[in-house]
């Protein structure tokens, strides 16, 4: 009898679109993605929701709206036991934002939160929680074990994949050269990426059962042409490429599974 883990399944992402972009420009639909939550911190995850009017956000694309309604609400962990998933795929990308700390809640300091009618009710209460600080990091760690308390308790840790994301240290022109970023970029990459090796760290001792998923190296290479934008953390098609290979060997060791015969 050998176990497999099932194409069909809903996939979970808690992340960025670094883990969702392999799926939707690949054009793979093995695994449907439900839900995707993206733009906001483990920091602040089971803090008290903070009251809000939708139309504030009227005018976002539909995407970026629920994602703030999802961190206003603070709602991911509820989101993801609704939905049922067979895996959960988290990445650190969207842990690059500073955040706001508004009475006893913490939510991600994004462009799309600060719309006017955010601004108009909470400025004058917030705090800004700057993200490259030891205080922060703490932090980030307690929200952390907060949430994978939940998310094993909803898909289980062993079905837990770690994309340990990193920004890419150059842009790879289209004649094959790199090309380094400019500034702020240039600065931050390096303390960005020593940041997300703690928190890769700390995870893999957190869920020693969860799994891990790192591309290689030489695949770490941004996109000057990307469509989302140019930025260390919009790859090169072979970076998506190498995820989706390595997702696929890792698919047949998820548990929950359906029962197969022969082998």
């Amino acid at each position: 009898m050998a176990r497999v883990a099932p194409a069909g399944r809903p996939i979970a992402i808690f992340g960025s679109c670094v883990s969702r972009d392999p799926f939707s420009f690949l054009q793979v639909t093995d695994w449907p993605i439900a839900p995707y939550i993206a733009r906001q911190s483990f920091i602040g995850i089971a803090d008290p929701p903070l009251a809000f009017d939708p139309m504030w956000y009227k005018k976002m694309k539909a995407f970026e709206a629920r994602c703030i309604a999802s961190d206003l609400s603070k709602t991911a962990l509820r989101i993801l036991a609704s939905r049922k998933p067979s895996v959960l795929i988290l990445d650190f990308i969207d842990e690059r934002f500073d955040l706001l700390q508004i009475g006893d809640t913490r939510v991600s300091d994004t462009r799309h939160m600060r719309q006017p009618g955010f601004r108009q009710r909470y400025e004058s209460r917030w705090t800004p929680i700057p993200r490259l600080s030891e205080e922060t990091t703490e932090l980030w760690k307690t929200g952390a074990e907060i949430f994978m308390k939940g998310a094993a308790d909803i898909v289980g840790e062993e079905n837990i994949i770690i994309h340990e994301a990193t920004w890419a240290p150059a842009l790879r022109m289209p004649d094959g050269s790199l090309e380094p970023f400019d500034e702020p970029y240039l600065s931050l990459i390096p303390r960005h990426n020593a940041l997300l090796e703690q928190y890769f760290a700390h995870m893999r001792a957190l869920a020693p059962k969860a799994k891990t998923l790192r591309v290689a190296q030489h695949n770490v290479l941004a996109d000057p042409e990307h469509r989302w934008s140019r930025e260390p953390f919009h790859y090169v098609q072979e970076y998506y490429v190498d995820f989706m290979e390595r997702f696929r060997k890792l698919m047949p060791t998820m548990h929950p599974a359906v029962t197969t015969t022969g082998g």
